[in-house]
């Protein structure tokens, strides 16, 4: 670690003091370098010669070259320009070109789930496990509102940005015709429910402070008892925020001219709470890998968090949370606000206290006694125009043909997690990555632009960044894997079968996967580079440059031609566990029309069949 970075970092901690509050640490981050726009075009020629023909790279290159002569230095002028008068700058037009101006459906194009325990249902009393983690939820609140949370910091001593946590709690996105916003309120002191096609406003505190857990489950109790009908359209209005934003933001107009009320109270809500009436997500028993039905339960389990029926999540909150008939819960996340590890930094507190801490009595219900005082759950009522009813038929018919599109598919695989990989000196992502890119090659029988999130928290405001794993020593490691004269077999312990290693290019995979991670995560910055470097356990795990935890993963693989598969995996990492969370979605025309869709040609899972080519790993 140079001296510099050293002096810098003792400077921090001295003036944050010994107990730092969640943003003490904004002031001294750095600003994120803007990159030599040379090293961008190389980097970018790069990441598309592994999936481009001769001819193809050809003529890009000259492209970029002709970029280079004619544009790249008035360019780069303005972003040096803006690099000394933003915060960061590239974050805000992150924001608003990727997420605020995509006028698709939020619902699979910007949303993703968060899972509850996969064999543990701490109770099968639906009431009682919304009370615990409606609480838990809004203990987390107080903490970030007191700014008790204690701030990330890197490898133990760089602190990562804060920045994200601040539109955790009462944020809703809201429609517009060419772009969105986000609008966050300081407080909100009730929470939005839906149930059997109905919502409801339930407050969240008394005079005396926040509900009990189990005063909370009380007032949803109620709402599962209530026997009132919803009223024509209003069981279908969520599907609007499902549709296309310019159509639901030409909608939102009218319904907020004759329901502002019922509008206000869902939007400025501090979340959305969705109680299904269906099961989802049944234990598969003590055993890690589910098989057969439970397995089938799992993927459906994914498919309802991810898009439900369509019309059941109010796709604009930050989040909502969901709890099902049989007590397992989870969450829907709208991604503009904010990425994934700062919600599930929210999610591991709010599993944990819900279970550990609150904890539930022997009956399953929440501990603690009801408060008959409290008044009844209030009905939100619609007065919805006639015009508005097409345009819920046809958000609704627009949802359900996107959901329809949508394959998951949940694996726990237990044959060895990152502990096993770890002690082979690679790192866990590395190895995962490779391995996505040789099931990816059996199945299709060719190479794709593949997208994996990295950090730039490191830097101020900073969000993430793209590292592209399909390069071209990685074609090279999936091809020596399918060549039966350039591998070894080298025999495991426990019984894993044979392990194929390519005998020449996992050290040069390995030394350059980690060269490019740290340059995406850090920019340009040569001092930087040298100094995450070190922090990586001996350069050998690039830890020190990871978006997300190192127990998270994340890739991204396109269809390249319409009407194709488009795969994203999201891989969790255990000790002794990888669990695999594949969703694929066909990218069909005529999604969102009046006339029904046409029915589809019926396919094998492209989701299951990646999984299953990863788990062979060997020719």
């Amino acid at each position: 670690m140079s001296s510099p970075t050293k002096t810098w970092l003792a400077l921090v901690r001295i003036f944050s003091g010994r107990h730092p509050m969640l943003f003490s640490y904004q002031r001294s981050l750095p600003r994120q370098p803007v990159p030599a726009v040379q090293d961008t075009v190389r980097k970018y020629l790069e990441s598309v010669r592994p999936v481009l023909c001769e001819e193809d790279f050809e003529w890009i290159s000259a492209l970029a070259r002709e970029f280079l002569k004619l544009q790249a230095s008035l360019l780069q002028w303005y972003l040096q320009l803006k690099y000394w008068w933003a915060s960061n700058y590239v974050s805000d037009w992150w924001e608003e070109f990727v997420y605020l101006r995509s006028r698709n459906s939020l619902m699979v194009n910007s949303n993703y789930y968060m899972m509850d325990f996969l064999n543990v249902t701490p109770t099968p009393v639906q009431a009682a496990r919304a009370g615990n983690a409606v609480h838990a939820l809004l203990l987390y609140r107080h903490r970030l509102n007191r700014q008790e949370i204690f701030p990330t910091l890197l490898m133990g001593m760089r602190p990562l940005c804060s920045a994200q946590y601040e539109k955790i709690f009462n944020t809703t996105r809201i429609p517009g015709v060419h772009r969105d916003h986000i609008h966050h309120l300081r407080d909100s002191r009730h929470v939005a429910v839906f149930h059997r096609g109905r919502f409801f406003r339930v407050g969240t505190h008394s005079q005396s402070g926040l509900l009990s857990p189990r005063a909370l489950e009380q007032q949803f109790q109620r709402i599962l008892d209530d026997p009132s009908p919803a009223c024509p359209h209003e069981e279908h209005l969520a599907a609007l925020t499902a549709a296309p934003r310019d159509m639901w933001a030409q909608v939102r107009k009218s319904l907020k001219t004759q329901a502002e009320e019922a509008l206000e109270a869902v939007e400025g809500a501090a979340f959305f709470v969705s109680l299904d009436s269906e099961p989802a997500g049944d234990a598969a028993g003590d055993t890690p890998e589910p098989s057969g039905d439970s397995a089938a339960s799992l993927d459906a389990y994914a498919h309802a968090l991810l898009a439900g029926r369509g019309h059941d999540r109010w796709f604009d909150k930050s989040f909502s949370l969901i709890i099902f008939s049989n007590g397992k819960l989870g969450l829907s996340v709208e991604h503009a606000w904010a990425d994934c590890p700062i919600s599930g930094h929210m999610w591991e507190f709010t599993l944990a206290t819900e279970c550990f801490q609150l904890g539930y009595s022997a009956d399953g219900h929440c501990k603690g006694h009801p408060d008959p005082s409290l008044p009844q759950p209030q009905r939100l009522h619609w007065d919805l125009p006639d015009k508005i009813h097409l345009s819920i038929s046809l958000a609704l018919r627009g949802a359900q043909a996107l959901a329809e599109n949508i394959d998951c598919h949940v694996f726990p695989f237990s044959h060895f997690g990152k502990s096993f990989i770890k002690r082979c000196h690679l790192s866990s992502d590395s190895f995962i990555q490779t391995a996505l890119q040789l099931a990816h090659f059996r199945d299709r029988g060719r190479f794709c632009l593949t997208y994996e999130s990295a950090m730039t928290r490191l830097f101020l405001e900073g969000r993430t960044e793209t590292v592209r794993s399909c390069t071209r020593e990685a074609c090279s490691f999936v091809r020596a894997m399918e060549h039966q004269e350039k591998t070894v077999r080298v025999g495991l312990a426990g019984g894993l079968g044979h392990f194929h290693t390519p005998i020449h290019t996992c050290k040069t995979f390995k030394e350059h996967l980690l060269r490019s991670r740290v340059r995406d995560g850090a920019g340009e910055d040569p001092s930087l580079v040298s100094d995450l470097t070190e922090l990586t356990d001996g350069g050998r795990h690039p830890r020190g440059c990871e978006v997300v935890p190192q127990s998270v993963a994340h890739a991204l693989m396109p269809g390249h031609t319409q009407g194709e598969h488009q795969e994203g995996a999201l891989i969790l990492y255990n000790v002794g566990l990888l669990s695999f969370c594949v969703t694929s979605i066909c990218a069909r025309p005529h999604v969102l029309c009046s006339e029904p869709p046409g029915p589809s040609v019926p396919s094998p899972s492209y989701s299951q069949s990646i999984v299953v080519q990863w788990t062979e790993f060997g020719p």
